[in-house]
């Protein structure tokens, strides 16, 4: 049994594969409330137990610090059954919205504040940034995120159904690389270091 969640979202989605059958979020609703809930919610709807699943991954950022946490929490709170610990980035998840890989492009996340998280694939390995937007190289830019701050010169990645999170486990994406991945500072460090803590 796999579960691959994505909690970066307002609201979680999750695509389950048991021995018969596939469960998704719009299936079963998750309850977003906490953390709890969800994964109550998850396991009710399947009418499975935590102990069966076998592997587990979550999106490990960039993106929203509160959703990179919660989805290492639910995920390692997932290994302690035993299931295998794994993790995805979100430019791997918007490689999976394109249908294809990721050549010349030039992927981007709202990142708030004026900045972007910016990635390139290069020689199989996302070189990342994270800044204001400037594209010298006059690349195709794909966009994923709040649509107040979609460019003219973007493309626009919307998000599909949950059944796309099993491409990520088709096309190898998972790895065992499971460190949150913040490349922006949580407000509270802002706040420590701006207050000389």
């Amino acid at each position: 049994m796999i579960l691959i969640l994505d909690t970066l979202a307002k609201k979680p989605v999750f695509w389950l594969q048991t021995k018969n059958r596939v469960f998704t979020s719009s299936e079963i609703d998750t309850g977003i409330d906490d953390i709890e809930g969800c994964l109550k919610n998850i396991w009710e709807g399947a009418g499975l137990k935590p102990s069966e699943l076998q592997m587990v991954a979550f999106n490990r950022g960039p993106g929203s610090f509160t959703g990179i946490k919660t989805g290492s929490v639910i995920a390692g709170s997932m290994a302690l059954f035993g299931a295998k610990l794994m993790s995805y980035t979100t430019f791997d998840w918007m490689q999976v919205l394109l249908g294809r890989p990721v050549e010349n492009e030039l992927l981007l996340l709202n990142a708030f504040q004026g900045d972007y998280f910016q990635a390139r694939r290069k020689n199989g390995v996302w070189d990342m940034k994270l800044g204001p937007f400037s594209d010298s190289e006059g690349s195709v830019c794909l966009y994923f995120g709040d649509k107040r701050f979609l460019k003219p010169q973007f493309v626009d990645l919307s998000p599909k159904e949950p059944v796309y999170l099993k491409e990520l486990l088709k096309e190898n994406l998972l790895t065992n690389e499971v460190k949150p991945l913040y490349l922006k500072k949580s407000y509270a460090e802002i706040n420590r270091e701006h207050c000389g803590e």
